[in-house]
């Protein structure tokens, strides 16, 4: 099912910032190069954009990768803490 986050175990927040127009593969790279994780995991993948009103998340489904690109409308460090709460809602088409 498309955006079905309750098989996740957990939820990782990468830290630094990323290229927002990194493409699926890159984004596997980065959870395997500096997470040492495999992206295939049930983990929700959290990355930041430099302007820090930008995040993508990255999840594995049963039939592959869901990509999903929010851009928020608060900046600042308060970034993290809305990801995750406005996740379910996002996911939910909200």
């Amino acid at each position: 099912m498309l955006g079905d986050i309750s098989s996740l175990e957990k939820i990782y927040i990468v830290c630094g910032y990323t290229d927002m127009r990194k493409s699926v593969d890159d984004l596997c790279s980065i959870i395997e190069d500096q997470l040492k994780m495999d992206p295939i995991s049930s983990a929700l993948f959290l990355f930041c954009a430099r302007r820090q009103d930008r995040i993508r998340a990255l999840f594995h489904e049963s039939d592959g990768f869901l990509l999903i690109y929010k851009r928020l409308s608060v900046r600042g460090i308060s970034m993290a803490k809305e990801a995750v709460r406005g996740l379910g809602s996002l996911l939910e088409g909200g």
